[in-house]
């Protein structure tokens, strides 16, 4: 349960990632 939790906060970051970079995009 632990190492998921992991997985999910990396993909996470990921997810904020791109979105912010999206974001860029469209300003």
């Amino acid at each position: 349960m632990h190492e998921i939790s992991i997985e999910n906060r990396k993909y996470n970051v990921i997810y904020k990632r791109h979105f912010m970079h999206l974001t860029f995009l469209f300003l």
